[in-house]
């Protein structure tokens, strides 16, 4: 414990680390901000003319909007929704003409809007316009999507386990879905806490990168190698110091952010189901359960990202080469996964240390993989995988650390 005690405190020394607790909450702060600012709506004037309103002026508004239609998504409530748009839509312009009803049945109407254009190749029909839509569209609306899913699922996998195991997942989705005012803000959250969570990784390598190859640099890693101490018990020790370091600051940002979307969103959205978010989720969650699973994931890859970067460390002589070699890893990873991510790449790029920030994407996923005849759900394949990855390449860094020779 002295021991560890010493590192923290020699951490605490540097003016680095607060240089970096600064940046990382500064960036929190900013993060937060532009997810609140970027926050919209419309505002149907006195004329029937529509603003765009932003910021957080638009929030309370959005909310009052969305409080209409709240609760459960019941198929009586999309027979109404439709028959708004239906009466709203212009078909000579090929417009809708926006009133009140429109303005607080649009998130409802998205339902269909995605049903219908989304996948349009497992479509039995698709419509082009409001008024083209039958009534059996809303009546219906539940079994048409499961019904379509399936055969997602069924185009996916062609394996008995996988595709049964989606198949369930679906089967135990909770109909109807329902939906509370402020859930649409939450889910922009979620996009904007992923990015967040990268700048946090980064902000973590740079603290972590050098805690190794720095005192190979200098020359201090040939004394501490003579003490009692100064190998097994002293590498055990800068590594847990470098975890702790990540883990506070991934708490300080994560309290910070989702205390401050708290506030202005109100925590009554996170009852809504997951599949406000995309009627193509299989999992029977709520966005407040999704919340849980993204900060898991979030943690689970700091921890793991800091010991593949605490790896990296230990294998090079230079801090500044160690840090730039790191930033390359994370940041590389999230430009390869963005630019050629595919049904083929998605089982490896949610393999990385790294994948647990993506938490939020992998929870509207109909991707099963399987593993030693297991069939297991995305998320959790992320979150166990960087587990793993956590432990075996701690025990690695300590096995190279003690066996290096200069």
């Amino acid at each position: 414990m002295r021991l560890l005690y010493s590192e923290i405190k020699k951490a605490m020394c540097k003016r680095s680390t607060y240089f970096y607790t600064m940046i990382a909450m500064t960036i929190s702060v900013f993060m937060t901000w532009y997810c609140i600012s970027s926050a919209g709506t419309d505002l149907l004037n006195s004329d029937g003319t529509v603003t765009i309103l932003k910021g957080h002026k638009a929030i309370p508004i959005q909310k009052q909007a969305e409080s209409v239609l709240s609760g459960q998504v019941t198929e009586d409530k999309l027979e109404e929704v439709l028959k708004i748009y239906q009466r709203q839509y212009d078909k000579t312009s090929n417009t809708l003409v926006y009133d009140k009803d429109v303005i607080n049945s649009q998130k409802l109407f998205g339902l269909f809007s995605e049903i219908n254009n989304k996948y349009m190749k497992f479509n039995e029909k698709t419509y082009a316009s409001p008024d083209e839509m039958p009534d059996k569209l809303a009546f219906d609306y539940y079994k048409i999507r499961s019904e379509k899913i399936g055969k997602m699922i069924d185009a996916s996998y062609s394996d008995k386990g996988r595709n049964q195991k989606a198949k369930k997942m679906n089967a135990s989705v909770e109909i109807p879905f329902s939906y509370y005012e402020g859930y649409s803000f939450w889910g922009k959250a979620f996009e904007h806490y992923c990015v967040l969570q990268i700048i946090i990784l980064v902000i973590a390598a740079f603290f972590a990168a050098p805690i190794f190859s720095e005192h190979y640099h200098n020359g201090g890693d040939i004394i501490f190698r003579t003490t009692m101490y100064g190998r097994k018990s002293l590498a055990i020790c800068r590594i847990a110091a470098a975890e702790l370091y990540g883990i506070l600051l991934f708490v300080f940002s994560t309290v910070l952010f989702f205390g401050i979307c708290g506030y202005y969103f109100g925590i009554k959205g996170l009852q809504s189901s997951i599949q406000m978010m995309t009627v193509y989720a299989i999992s029977n969650i709520t966005f407040g359960q999704a919340l849980v699973f993204v900060i898991a994931g979030g943690m689970v890859s700091m921890v793991s990202t800091i010991s593949a970067i605490i790896f990296i460390s230990v294998k090079m002589k230079e801090p500044v080469g160690a840090e730039i070699v790191s930033i390359v890893f994370i940041v590389g990873w999230k430009a390869a996964s963005l630019f050629f991510g595919s049904a083929a790449t998605e089982i490896v790029f949610s393999s990385f240390p790294m994948s647990g920030t993506e938490i939020i994407y992998y929870l509207t996923s109909l991707n099963i993989y399987r593993l030693f005849k297991i069939n297991i759900w995305e998320p959790y394949w992320t979150i166990w995988i960087g587990i793993l990855m956590s432990m075996i390449l701690f025990f690695f860094s300590i096995r190279v650390y003690i066996r290096k020779k200069y």
